[in-house]
């Protein structure tokens, strides 16, 4: 009966994690970012054009483009973001994630 409980544990541990990183490794268009980060997509678009936000610009046709926005990477974005300037480590950081 233990044994049964704890295999059950741990199939539903390997579910959530397997979840977690699919989470934390996905892309975000412009609305999912804008919820994720609690403003408006106006904001997070102003944060592009000013490229104060990393992101990705895949160019879909007709000369319209698509935003996409790497979870990990805003995450890390939020974290120096206090910062007044990036240092030469914190871009390092960022490129990693490419």
């Amino acid at each position: 009966m233990e044994k049964e409980v704890l295999k059950h544990i741990e199939e539903r541990l390997q579910r959530i994690e397997e979840c977690l990183s699919k989470q934390n490794n996905s892309l975000m268009d412009i609305k999912e970012c804008a919820e994720f980060l609690k403003c408006s997509e106006r904001t997070i678009r102003e944060l592009v054009r000013q490229n104060k936000i990393p992101h990705y610009r895949l160019n879909v046709e007709r000369g319209r483009s698509k935003l996409l926005f790497n979870r990990k990477k805003i995450l890390l974005w939020l974290e120096c973001s206090g910062k007044t300037s990036f240092t030469k480590r914190d871009r390092e950081r960022i490129k990693y994630l490419d």
